[in-house]
């Protein structure tokens, strides 16, 4: 993602808050629960290619800037894309996006969640990568 690096990034829109929840810290799934509100904007590139980039809450949202190393990034259905937040927060990259066969896992965990009241989300994912 070297490409990225250096871009400058013009807001396009900005498109509503999304919630994020994940397990930080649990042991076995246990305690460890996180979750933070993020801005979904729209970000054009120079050439014209849109990005996705998801903006803490409690922080700016910038008409433009440059993508460096306070951004993060992750990839799903294809997509690239950015968030922009405290890096301590260790979130898997499927909480901001994921694929149809995410989708349906996290149905099918969510479903049995409700009855045996046990979370097993922290159990496989890929953290979000930072600049090098």
């Amino acid at each position: 993602m070297s490409m990225l690096k250096g871009q400058k990034l013009t807001l396009v829109r900005s498109e509503g808050v999304k919630k994020v929840e994940w397990k930080q810290g649990s042991f076995l799934g246990f305690g460890g629960d996180k979750s933070q509100s993020y801005n979904e904007c729209t970000y054009k590139m120079k050439g014209g290619c849109i990005l996705p980039v998801y903006i803490q809450s409690d922080f700016s949202k910038l008409n433009s800037f440059k993508v460096d190393n306070k951004c993060q990034f992750g990839m799903q259905k294809g997509v690239i894309f950015l968030v922009i937040h405290d890096k301590t927060q260790k979130p898997y990259q499927h909480h901001f996006m994921m694929n149809p066969t995410q989708e349906w896992l996290k149905s099918a965990h969510d479903f049995q969640k409700c009855y045996t009241n046990v979370d097993i989300s922290w159990i496989a994912g890929d953290y979000l990568h930072d600049f090098e």
